[in-house]
């Protein structure tokens, strides 16, 4: 059932997200990763030779299958009509149906092997850099996963509308990583007007100060948008960048355009 549902997402999503003969192509992959354990991507490939590589982590629980509008999967499109090759990781296989990513699974050394995984299949697809990209919960993923990988396989990590205070529904802090030991290019993105409490904007500036091990950091705050449709921690508000995700894709792939030229010899 969960295959299914999975399947019937992707198919949703290529006829809603933008016209038809725009779209990237997107599939479906099982992607070892722990021992026996497997993690579901969604795979995007853009139209012609990747410029770079992206994991994209969304938030909540984890499961693709109940977050069709996470503020990464609404711009997967456009990302990968930049020339972004992304995979989006689903709960592995192991905690699928149980508790997905929620407690400190997103913090853990499993998660980061499972990460690992993905950023290989990656690397296998398109010999160029890879980023690792979350919002909300799932920018304690990305930041784990840019503090366990490193630079020998990462270019940055972006960190959006991030997690910085505990909550009551099972997320925990993005500080339950080793933040301070991201040696890789930082990019902090948030929006003024987020009201998720977990989420505070006024705690862009310490997170950004807090990845001391960066090489560069850079913190963008955007501001605008349109009237919310969800509760202030769900995707379809000022948390979720709703109504400006052109200006929060546009400002994302300027930071990957600007790592990228850093590292032309």
């Amino acid at each position: 059932m969960k295959s299914l549902n999975f399947q019937c997402f992707i198919a949703a999503a290529l006829l809603t997200a933008v016209p038809f003969w725009a779209q990237a192509a997107e599939r479906e992959e099982i992607i070892p990763g722990r021992a026996e354990i497997t993690t579901r991507t969604m795979i995007v490939t853009p139209d012609g030779t990747p410029r770079a590589a992206a994991v994209l982590f969304v938030g909540g629980n984890g499961d693709l299958s109940a977050m069709k509008s996470n503020f990464l999967l609404r711009i997967r499109q456009t990302l990968a009509q930049a020339g972004i090759l992304l995979a989006i990781p689903d709960a592995p296989s192991d905690r699928v149906g149980r508790n997905n990513l929620n407690g400190n699974f997103r913090a853990s050394e499993q998660h980061g092997r499972d990460a690992q995984g993905v950023v290989q299949f990656l690397k296998k697809q398109a010999d160029v850099p890879v980023f690792v990209i979350g919002t909300s919960r799932g920018s304690t993923s990305a930041a784990n996963a840019a503090a366990r990988l490193g630079p020998a396989l990462l270019a940055g990590v972006a960190l959006t509308s991030s997690v910085t205070k505990e909550g009551e529904r099972g997320q925990i802090s993005i500080y339950q990583t080793a933040v301070k030991d991201i040696r890789l290019p930082a990019f902090v993105l948030w929006h003024e007007q987020d009201g998720c409490k977990e989420t505070p904007p006024a705690e862009a500036s310490a997170l950004a100060k807090a990845l001391t091990a960066s090489p560069k950091v850079t913190l963008k705050m955007l501001t605008g948008g349109s009237p919310p449709r969800s509760g202030p921690c769900d995707a379809l508000s000022p948390h979720g960048f709703l109504g400006i995700e052109d200006q929060a894709s546009a400002a994302i792939l300027a930071w990957i355009d600007e790592v990228l030229a850093a590292a032309r010899p």
